[in-house]
């Protein structure tokens, strides 16, 4: 069975909880982390059983590994598209935190990255269906019904 090589960018709490998921997948390994933060990075390469030689500062280093198929990027928002875009022009396939973009221009530049690429463009967008962002969703559907009637 051949296991799928991914890089984590952006070692957070939202980057370990995607380290969490990933080792619970038997076809995904994690073959490379990227942090800014010296420590958070140190942290997540020992909780993901990396040597130092995987762990970076810089994304694009990691981008360079054979040896990683996908990424996951974790990063603050206005990042998503710059780093998503590299990625796919890099052949990698890239899991994308919500949101995906700040603006629709730099979504459509990840999508038309990924159609150009032929690599896969997925957006978490996993919390969509819990029940607390369902009943969000109607109390904002309820409250507009409100003040489109009035």
């Amino acid at each position: 069975m051949q296991r799928l090589g991914f890089g984590v960018i952006g070692c957070g709490s939202i980057g370990k909880h995607h380290l969490k998921q990933l080792k619970e997948i038997e076809r995904a390994k994690v073959s490379a982390a990227c942090d800014i933060d010296a420590s958070t990075l140190e942290g997540f390469g020992e909780l993901a059983g990396l040597p130092m030689e995987s762990l970076y500062n810089d994304y694009r280093e990691l981008l360079e590994r054979d040896d990683v198929d996908a990424v996951v990027v974790c990063l603050p928002n206005r990042l998503h598209s710059s780093v998503t875009v590299e990625a796919l022009e890099a052949g990698k396939h890239v899991l994308c935190e919500k949101p995906m973009a700040v603006n629709l221009k730099e979504a459509e530049k990840m999508v038309e990255a990924a159609e150009k690429t032929g690599r896969k463009l997925q957006v978490g967008l996993q919390n969509r269906f819990k029940g607390e962002s369902q009943a969000q969703r109607t109390a904002f559907s309820m409250t507009l019904r409100t003040f489109l009637s009035l």
